[in-house]
C-alpha cells in the first residue's frame, strides 16, 4: 500500500490517517485500505462556486486561525521576499489563515495542479492514450503518436507500474507483419496530433535539459537512448529506436524513416495503450514531470475543441477551471508545467483546487499524486532541517521551484485530526521589485525550509 493508499472514507472527504502513515514511513505492514463508496464522495454540480455545496466539517479539531497566524508568523522569514498564503479547512473550504491569498505570484511546478486538474476534467482519470502502427499500402507502415507522455522503450527503462512500451508494440506488430508473409517495410512515422512549436518561446535556452520539445510521439520523453539527453526530435528518436527493436524482432526496416500523416484509410497493424490518466497525473505530479505536464496540456486542448498547440492548452486549461467555478482574478500562465517565469497564480486558486479534488471523485488524483515529505517523490529529500521534521510522512504537497521561487502546496492532518488544505509562494524579491533570473537579496535554500516548515507547523499544530 502507498503512503497515499491510506486515505480513508469520512463523510465528504477522504482523511489521510496519521497512524497509517507513521508506520509506513517506519516500516510496518498497514492495512490495505477499501475504496470509498462513490455516495461518500461529494459531486459538486457544474454551478457550483469555489467552495460548492456544504459539507461536513474536519473530522479533527480545526485550529484556532489566531494561534496558526501566531506560529506560523513565528517561523523564520527574514530576506525571503513576498511571501503569499492561504490554509483551509479542506472538507469544507473554509479559510483559516491568508497572507495576501488572492495575491497572484510565480508559482513554479505547482502551476501543474491546474493542468491535472484540467485534463482530469476534460478525460475523465480512466481515459488512455494509443500509440499504434498503421498501413496504407503493403509494405508500408506508420509509427502514429497519440500522445503517451510516458511511453516507454521497454518494461526495463521506467520504474514500476509498467507502462506501455514500444517493445510491446514492436512484438505485435512483427507478429501481425509476419502472418501476412511481410518480413521487410518502409517506417513512416506520425506526430502530427499536436500542432504549433514544440518549444516555448517563454522558456530559456538552459531548460533544455528541464523538459523536452513537446510531441505526440515520443519514446521515454524523447530521450536519446545512449546519452539519455533530450532530443531536438523526439518523433525522429522514436522511429529510430522503434525500427531497431523491429529490426530485432525479424522486420528488416528500410533506410530513412521519414515523417508522415497517416491517411484516414490506414488499417491498424497493432497498438498499445497507455496508463490510466489517473496513474499518468500521479506520476507528473509526483516526480514534477516538465515533459508530461507540457504533453497534458496539449491533450486538454485537443478535448475541449482547441488547437493542440501551447497557447490553445492555456486556453482551454483557463475553460475548464472556470466551469468548475473556480475563481480565476488575475491569474496568467503560458505553459503547462510552470517553468515560464511569465506565469502568475494565487494561493487561493490552488487551495480551492486542492479542495476540489478532495471532494470530488474524477479529481481524487491529484491528491494521490503528491509527494510524502521526506518518503516521496520531489519530496524525498525534504523536510530534514530539524524545524521540519515533525512533518517528515505526515505532508502531502507538490512543490515548485525556479530561481528566487519556491512554492508549496497540499494537504496535512494535523496533531489533533483536522484536514487542512493549503498553499504557500515565496518569490525572492522585494516588494514591488521586478523579479528576474538575477534577483538578489534572498537564500533559495531557506525559502525551500521556509516552506517546509510552516507545513511542519501545521502537522504539528493543535493551535487551540
Amino acid at each position: 500500500m502507498t503512503v497515499v493508499a491510506g486515505l480513508i472514507a469520512s463523510g465528504t472527504i477522504l482523511v489521510a490517517a496519521r497512524p497509517d502513515v507513521r508506520a509506513e514511513l517506519l516500516g510496518a505492514a498497514t492495512p490495505a485500505a477499501s475504496a470509498p463508496a462513490a455516495a461518500s464522495v461529494l459531486v459538486a454540480p457544474p454551478s457550483a462556486g469555489v467552495i460548492g455545496p456544504a459539507a461536513a466539517a474536519s473530522p479533527g479539531t480545526l485550529p484556532n486561525p489566531t494561534t496558526l497566524a501566531a506560529r506560523i508568523a513565528a517561523v523564520p522569514h527574514d530576506r525571503l521576499g513576498t511571501v503569499a498564503g492561504r490554509v483551509i479547512d479542506l472538507a469544507t473550504g473554509a479559510v483559516l489563515f491568508n497572507q495576501s491569498g488572492a495575491t497572484t505570484m510565480m508559482p513554479g511546478s505547482t502551476l501543474k495542479l491546474l493542468t491535472a486538474t484540467a485534463v482530469l476534467n476534460a478525460l475523465g482519470p480512466w481515459h488512455r492514450f494509443t500509440t499504434k502502427v498503421v498501413s496504407a499500402a503493403p509494405g508500408t507502415i506508420i509509427l502514429v503518436g497519440g500522445g503517451d507522455p510516458f511511453l516507454a522503450s521497454s518494461a526495463t527503462s521506467v520504474a514500476a507500474p509498467t507502462p506501455a512500451t514500444s517493445a510491446t508494440l514492436a512484438s505485435r506488430t512483427a507478429a501481425a507483419l509476419k502472418a501476412q508473409g511481410i518480413t521487410t517495410v518502409t517506417l513512416g512515422y506520425d506526430d502530427s496530433l499536436f500542432a504549433g512549436a514544440s518549444w516555448n518561446a517563454n522558456w530559456p535556452v538552459g531548460y533544455r535539459s528541464q523538459v523536452s520539445p513537446v510531441s505526440a510521439l515520443w519514446i521515454d520523453e524523447g530521450r536519446d537512448p545512449v546519452t539519455s539527453k533530450f532530443t531536438k526530435d523526439p518523433a525522429a528518436t522514436a522511429a529510430g529506436i522503434f525500427a531497431a527493436q523491429l529490426a530485432r524482432r525479424g522486420i528488416t526496416v528500410r533506410p530513412r524513416s521519414a515523417p508522415i500523416v497517416a491517411p484516414v484509410h490506414a488499417t491498424t497493424v497493432a497498438e498499445v495503450r497507455s496508463w490510466p490518466l489517473a496513474t499518468i497525473v500521479e506520476q507528473t505530479l509526483l516526480n514534477s514531470d516538465n515533459s508530461a505536464a507540457e504533453v497534458l496540456l496539449r491533450q486538454v486542448a485537443l478535448a475541449s475543441g482547441q488547437p493542440a498547440t501551447f497557447a490553445g492548452g492555456v486556453r482551454a486549461v483557463t475553460q475548464r477551471l472556470a466551469g468548475l467555478g473556480l475563481q480565476l482574478g488575475g491569474v496568467n500562465f503560458v505553459d503547462g508545467s510552470g517553468l515560464s517565469r511569465k506565469d502568475r497564480v494565487s494561493p487561493a486558486l490552488i487551495t480551492a483546487i486542492i479542495h476540489r479534488a478532495a471532494t470530488t471523485a474524477e479529481l481524487r488524483p491529484i491528491l494521490d499524486g503528491m509527494p510524502v515529505a521526506g518518503v516521496s517523490g520531489t519530496l524525498a529529500m525534504r523536510f530534514f532541517v530539524p524545524p521540519a521534521a515533525e512533518g517528515r510522512g505526515l505532508v502531502h504537497a507538490k512543490s515548485g521551484t525556479l530561481t528566487h521561487v519556491s512554492s508549496e502546496a497540499g494537504y496535512v492532518t494535523t496533531a489533533s485530526g483536522a484536514l487542512l488544505g493549503f498553499a504557500f509562494i515565496v518569490n525572492g524579491a522585494a516588494p514591488g521589485t521586478p523579479i528576474t533570473n538575477t534577483s538578489v537579496g534572498t537564500n533559495d535554500w531557506n525559502m525551500r525550509n521556509y516552506l517546509d516548515e510552516v507545513a511542519s507547523v501545521l502537522a504539528g499544530c493543535g493551535c487551540s
